[in-house]
């Protein structure tokens, strides 16, 4: 997919709407699975056709330190096991050897967009945060991205849980992060 061009990606999701038309046209609601489909595909061009665009990133939290520099840390996604279901997301802090030094949980208040999937947060700290007492905090920053499918569940019904959103290539950190020196 990142050979593509941007108008090539606009193309694809034109051909993917087109197709979800014309399975329409050809059987009313029976083709529906086939439907959804072509119109997830063309979600996926759509979005990948904007990161060829911004130059091959999107737009993600990172993990700052007080003086602005960017940490050696990722999001990663554990089961919440406070509520004993789903799944809740926190930074993990890391050394110089990729090993964990400390998780943080996310302070900022979880937001997804119903019509894209997009994922953003309240940036209202709260000052009695792990993360506000370690003196870190999130801001945006770009990052290299690709799209993707991203969901949960199996078989057709998992297929309602699906949406089309964009995930780092960068491993979840750039390049010259930081290695976290500790609180405040």
């Amino acid at each position: 997919m990142e050979t593509m061009t941007a108008a090539e990606h606009r193309q694809a999701a034109k051909e993917a709407d087109e197709r979800a038309a014309e399975s329409f046209e050809r059987c009313d609601t029976d083709g529906f699975v086939s439907q959804w489909a072509s119109g997830m595909t063309a979600q996926l061009h759509r979005l990948q056709a904007s990161i060829v665009e911004n130059g091959g990133k999107d737009t993600f939290a990172g993990l700052f330190n007080e003086a602005g520099q960017r940490v050696k840390a990722k999001v990663v996604t554990v089961p919440d096991r406070f509520k004993g279901y789903g799944t809740k997301d926190l930074w993990l802090v890391l050394d110089a050897n990729d090993k964990a030094i400390v998780w943080v949980p996310r302070q900022y208040a979880r937001k997804v967009d119903g019509k894209t999937g997009e994922v953003r947060y309240d940036t209202r700290p709260n000052p009695r945060s792990k993360m506000a007492q370690l003196g870190l905090h999130e801001d945006d920053e770009e990052a290299p991205a690709v799209a993707y499918i991203a969901g949960s569940g199996r078989g057709l019904s998992g297929a309602a849980s699906c949406y089309v959103t964009s995930k780092r290539t960068d491993g979840g950190y750039p390049a010259d992060a930081v290695v976290f020196a500790g609180g405040k």
